[in-house]
């Protein structure tokens, strides 16, 4: 049965074409001379200001955090006391979360093999910081964390015994006390790569957990869906096609992004023979895959993706990654207000000032901006950028009168026009219905409501346009599985 999950979005006319990014300056967070520059993170408080943690160096180094002060960045205040030394590499380190004006950062120890992970939390937003707390022993590792909506943390975490193995911990009291482990990666059926990271995104009740997994060396992303709050993660998916073998260790996870029933999934593959980012769709509910290809694999001289982040919410998404171009290693990134599909087709690069020099960025959306954060090999520091989607496109986004239904929906999906219409003069409502290219597939003139027969269709993403006689669109994504 083909499944159809309906998002809205509501444009004006032309501000469908008009959308476009203000870019902020480039900010130097802290001085790298004094500070260091090791893999910074990014998260919001509830004001949608910023809080940039990072690492001193990949050695004994401690753990650093900066927090807006309104005009940039106060001086960083240490996170890991002192002694307790971060295990901090490019690749993997120190993670961060936020609900609200609760912030949570969770780290292992050095040395790694022998140390424990623990969590440190503000609740000021970012001003003040309490001592460590306790969450795995010697063998927890790759610690990650998200954030529910009632701002409580939920850990991801590797247990390295005889294999490598991935679990979930969750709080009720703010990260004091948390349940028993939940395993996750055994939905795969076999060990996850132990060198990866797992992350974590929640809605609601759901939870999504993506990892790398390795079967005999073959390196590909999964899935695990709780719907009950994290109690248990019954089913598990395959959501990458690649089937990417390779027998070193990528050390590069992926990162998933709940929206409604549908999730993004980043991540890189060297299955093509270079390494590139790739971007996957699939069902929460069913695990049905949907789109699956490089988010940018078509620009010139690319000799490598890595390390992919995607944040948002609904349909707005930004993906930002480190890219290698004609011997330029730059943060890039491509974003959209109409979900995923559009990210194939939108890849820019972030860094302004310096090229050639930018790698280890993070991302996250709040309050109708992007914040992004980088290394820079220049200065040796963290930058900090901030891209403001167009105040239109925000304010049209938000609303929507039509009513789609029935959703999910096994191919025929019914319109509801009666929000357009009155009892003294019906109005004649424009429907048309579009592929990716923008091909029209389906078109037709209704009043009150349209059913819309898809099943001859082939899977893929669709877009319905209902255009009114004052020529408003009201743009609808239909993913078509």
């Amino acid at each position: 049965m083909k499944i159809i999950n309906v998002f809205f979005a509501l444009f004006l006319s032309a501000s469908a074409i008009a959308q476009s990014l203000t870019w902020g300056n480039e900010i130097i967070v802290a001085p790298g001379s004094i500070y260091g520059a090791v893999r910074p993170r990014i998260a919001l408080d509830a004001a949608g200001e910023p809080t940039v943690i990072w690492g001193g160096s990949t050695t004994t180094q401690p753990l650093w955090a900066a927090d807006w002060n309104g005009t940039g960045f106060a001086t960083p205040v240490q996170l890991s006391p002192a002694g307790v030394d971060p295990y901090m590499q490019v690749w993997t380190g120190a993670e961060m979360a936020a609900g609200g004006n609760a912030i949570y950062v969770v780290f292992k120890r050095e040395p790694f093999t022998s140390n424990n992970a623990y969590l440190v939390k503000s609740t000021d937003g970012g001003q003040t910081w309490s001592d460590t707390i306790f969450i795995g022993g010697a063998s927890s590792w790759l610690p990650s964390v998200a954030v529910t909506d009632n701002g409580n943390p939920v850990i991801v975490y590797m247990e390295l015994l005889a294999t490598g193995e991935y679990f979930t911990i969750s709080s009720n009291d703010g990260g004091q006390t948390f349940t028993s482990p939940v395993n996750i990666s055994s939905l795969a059926g076999t060990v996850a790569c132990d060198c990866c990271p797992a992350y974590m995104d929640i809605e609601g009740n759901r939870q999504v957990v993506t990892w790398r997994r390795n079967s005999s060396n073959t390196r590909d992303i999964w899935m695990g869906v709780s719907n009950d709050g994290g109690a248990t993660f019954p089913t598990g998916y395959d959501i990458d096609p690649t089937d990417w073998v390779v027998t070193s260790c990528p050390s590069v996870g992926p990162s998933p992004l709940l929206s409604g029933d549908s999730v993004i999934t980043v991540y890189m593959s060297g299955a093509s023979g270079g390494n590139r980012v790739y971007l996957s769709t699939a069902n929460a509910i069913t695990g049905q895959t949907g789109t699956s290809a490089m988010i940018a694999g078509s620009i010139p001289g690319t000799t490598m993706q890595t390390y992919p982040f995607i944040a948002g919410t609904g349909d707005t998404m930004i993906v930002v990654w480190q890219q290698t171009t004609s011997g330029n290693l730059d943060v890039w990134y491509s974003w959209s207000l109409t979900g995923a599909t559009s990210l194939y087709s939108n890849a820019a690069i972030a860094n302004s000032i310096t090229t050639n020099t930018q790698a280890y960025p993070h991302v996250v959306y709040g309050n109708g901006a992007f914040h992004l954060t980088w290394r820079d090999a220049v200065t040796n520091s963290i930058i900090y950028r901030k891209a403001t989607i167009s105040p239109s496109s925000v304010e049209e986004q938000a609303i929507s009168p039509v009513k789609v239904y029935p959703n999910p929906s096994g191919g025929n999906i019914t319109i509801d026009l009666s929000a357009f219409q009155n009892n003294v003069a019906p109005k004649a409502i424009g429907i048309e219905v579009k592929d990716i290219s923008g091909r029209i597939v389906e078109s037709r003139k209704v009043t009150g409501e349209s059913r819309v027969e898809l099943t001859h269709q082939a899977a893929g993403t669709y877009l319905v346009v209902v255009r009114t006689e004052e020529m408003e669109n009201y743009v609808t994504r239909i993913v078509f599985y």
